[in-house]
């Protein structure tokens, strides 16, 4: 008798397990137009138009197409390629952490392209990626190793195979010089690679990899006043076409947002978000810095390149046009008063970063898709059911 209990009990454990799985990881970004696209959101993707209609009431356009990845992974992040136009997106697919999903925007078609792994340890949390805007190429900081990825050889492919003479899979650049740093910060701008918080550094310096090169830069480079501590980081765009100057920075603490520029080596210190969240991501554009939090909520500052003193009394605002994430993966945590339709409250100043999982904390409307908590409450009620039927 209690086997056969066991047995039924099972039956109903197992797809509740399931339930409390099928969850997805969003991400933003915007196309080359600088209009804001969001993906995995509820199982659908919007593009949420210009950024005069974020905090606005308006509808987004749905762009949900066949083919696409189920971004169902706890580490999917999305990238622009500015001259392709299109986006990139890795670790959309936990079943298949070894393929790049590419969204071509004018088409609003997806295609799929595996890479030979190899060592590269594209799935761990602790493995940082960029995408450098000039050479359409990935690099990444994992384990202690460089590694790189040419997304021409990935993209011009015919029919799924490599490129003459060039094979598509992630290539060992080199060995880090960096002891203990297992979890990288790194960011972009003038096809340089920078590193913040290695062991080691001065708040306001950073370490440099030379993309062009290909080699690590010996000496620490000094760039005004922001602490040496792990975060999250946004490259920011310019909209007249050259490669990028400045990234913004947003530590764990979540005290500030810094904007670093790499060509003065100078640093403004402008309001974080409102939503202080050490797992939340980031892109910049040229009059925007975009937060996605880890319970799914999407806000932005409006920034402008020429004014710094514009910058430093600018404040967050949520993004109304996109619907709220009901089901995100759970992880991280955050904290902000929010306001039920998954824009974070004014809570002061603050930031975080995206450099974990994320949490499902966001409200929605009665009768929709079961929150995290729900589906945990549901396992843990029946295991103890499971447990109480098998000592009887």
């Amino acid at each position: 008798m209690p086997r056969l209990l066991t047995t039924v009990t099972l039956s109903i454990v197992l797809p509740l397990l399931t339930l409390l799985g099928a969850q997805a990881r969003p991400c933003i970004v915007t196309d080359a137009e600088w209009n804001l696209l969001a993906f995995g959101f509820d199982g659908k993707d919007y593009n949420a138009g210009s950024q005069d209609t974020w905090a606005s009431d308006a509808t987004p356009t749905e762009i949900t197409a066949d083919s696409r990845p189920p971004f169902n992974s706890p580490v999917t992040t999305c990238y622009l390629s500015e001259f392709a136009n299109s986006i990139y997106v890795l670790n959309g697919d936990s079943s298949s952490p070894s393929t790049v999903h590419i969204y071509n925007v004018p088409s609003k078609a997806w295609t799929s392209h595996p890479v030979a792994l190899g060592d590269y340890q594209a799935s761990s949390p602790n493995t940082a990626v960029i995408l450098d805007r000039d050479t359409d190429v990935f690099y990444s900081l994992s384990a202690g190793q460089m590694y790189a990825v040419n997304m021409t050889a990935v993209t011009e492919a015919p029919n799924g195979e490599p490129s003459p003479g060039e094979d598509k899979e992630w290539k060992l650049v080199g060995q880090s010089p960096f002891e203990g740093y297992d979890r990288p910060t790194m960011a972009l701008a003038q096809n340089h690679i920078h590193f913040i918080g290695v062991p080691g550094l001065q708040d306001g310096d950073a370490d440099v990899f030379v993309i062009h090169f290909s080699y690590f830069q010996p000496e620490t480079q000094k760039y005004g006043d922001f602490p040496s501590t792990h975060g999250q980081t946004a490259s920011m765009f310019l909209a007249t076409g050259p490669v990028q100057e400045e990234f913004a920075f947003i530590p764990d603490d979540g005290s500030n947002t810094y904007i670093i520029n790499v060509v003065s080596n100078t640093t403004q210190t402008i309001p974080g978000p409102s939503t202080k969240d050490a797992n939340a991501t980031y892109f910049g554009l040229p009059t925007a810095l975009i937060q996605l939090a880890s319970d799914g909520a999407v806000s932005f500052l409006a920034y402008n390149g020429e004014d710094a003193s514009k910058n430093a009394a600018a404040s967050w605002e949520g993004v109304k046009v996109l619907p709220a994430v009901e089901d995100v993966v759970n992880g991280g945590s955050s904290s902000g008063n929010g306001d039920g339709n998954g824009n974070p409250g004014n809570t002061g100043n603050g930031n975080g970063n995206g450099g974990g999982d994320s949490n499902a904390q966001g409200g929605g409307e009665e009768g929709s898709a079961l929150s995290l908590s729900a589906r945990v409450g549901m396992v843990v009620g029946v295991l103890g059911l499971v447990v109480g039927l098998v000592g009887v």
